[in-house]
């Protein structure tokens, strides 16, 4: 017997199916299991002293390794703002290792605003 399956992820206003987790076989049927991941876009700003200590460049290497899109930028008041589109449980460990920051950093105070995944950037950039 040979059966030849082929499947399309769809992405549906943010969510998209993963790759299959279980295949079950049986009585010639095969079935597919999947999980949905639910993709969303976060609004970060960072408040105290994250200019001029390596501070974006350190974001955009956490959220590459995150397998993050979106942006990080110096404002003209000292804060640094991120805006990072992907998988939510990401942008969480993103967030957690953004309050730490590197060495050089003195975080005072983080603020996160979520919203909906618009899937406008390709790749993670500082500004």
């Amino acid at each position: 017997m040979r059966v030849q399956v082929s499947l399309r992820a769809r992405k549906l206003r943010g969510r998209h199916l993963s790759r299959p987790l279980v295949v079950f076989i049986a009585n010639d049927e095969i079935t597919f299991y999947f999980y949905i991941v639910m993709e969303v876009r976060a609004h970060i700003l960072v408040k105290g002293m994250v200019q001029g200590v390596g501070f974006r460049y350190f974001v955009a290497s956490h959220a590459n390794q995150l397998r993050l899109v979106g942006y990080a930028r110096n404002l003209f008041n000292g804060d640094v703002e991120i805006v990072v589109e992907g998988e939510r449980g990401a942008i969480e460990e993103l967030i957690k290792i953004v309050k730490v920051g590197p060495r050089m950093a003195h975080i005072e105070d983080v603020q996160v605003q979520w919203g909906n995944y618009s899937g406008s950037f390709r790749t993670f950039e500082i500004r």
